[in-house]
């Protein structure tokens, strides 16, 4: 079976059963260590977990230990960031520590309130157009306003490629278009405050 997976995959890989018909893949050297442990499929905003459950007495609070951590070490305050975005992937390839902020920069879109599918795009009724923001350090940066609800999007992936970097969740993968110049806009939380800047590429 592993050569199979090898052959069709390009890698050798384990699945650990869980609960609601889900599993967990797992590298095969990490397999037999995990598999002795009980774990559970725990759904989150964005994507699916393998969770142990710990608890320490009767009447303890438990608390929900998550495979990954398992796998790979991770300093203190930090977190383990699943580069496909699949939270049972468990993989020590597909693993890397992250920052929180890393960790939000990379997740996907989570879909309500906002009419648009892309991250970064949402319709704006007083202008009836599609709008592209992105946060940075804190701000919120305007990208522009759209009548293609796509091009919005490519806005906001050239914008998360040069902000967030590696930790970029873009909603077009692969794509490598470049912009001569973008007009942007910082507002603060009371959204009272504008500063419009041009960026020469």
């Amino acid at each position: 079976m592993l050569l199979y997976r090898r052959l069709r995959y390009g890698y050798p890989f384990r699945l650990i059963p869980l609960t609601q018909g889900k599993f967990a893949i797992v590298d095969p050297e990490d397999y037999d260590r995990l598999r002795a442990i009980k774990w559970h499929a725990n759904q989150g905003p964005h994507t699916w977990y393998a969770v142990h459950s710990l608890t320490n007495g009767k009447n303890a609070k438990r608390k929900n230990l998550q495979m990954h951590n398992l796998v790979i070490d991770v300093p203190p305050g930090m977190f383990a960031d699943h580069l496909n975005h699949n939270g049972l992937d468990n993989r020590k390839a597909n693993l890397r520590p992250a920052t929180h902020t890393q960790n939000v920069w990379h997740r996907r879109k989570f879909r309500p309130p906002s009419r648009s599918k892309y991250k970064g795009v949402d319709w704006a009724n007083d202008m009836k157009r599609w709008r592209a923001r992105i946060r940075v350090n804190g701000k919120r940066i305007y990208l522009g306003s759209f009548e293609d609800e796509i091009a919005a999007a490519n806005a906001y992936d050239i914008a998360a490629k040069k902000y967030h970097g590696d930790f970029a969740a873009v909603n077009f993968p692969g794509a490598a278009t470049e912009p001569s110049s973008i007009v942007w806009a910082t507002e603060n939380t009371e959204g009272t405050e504008r500063q419009i800047e041009n960026h020469k590429s």
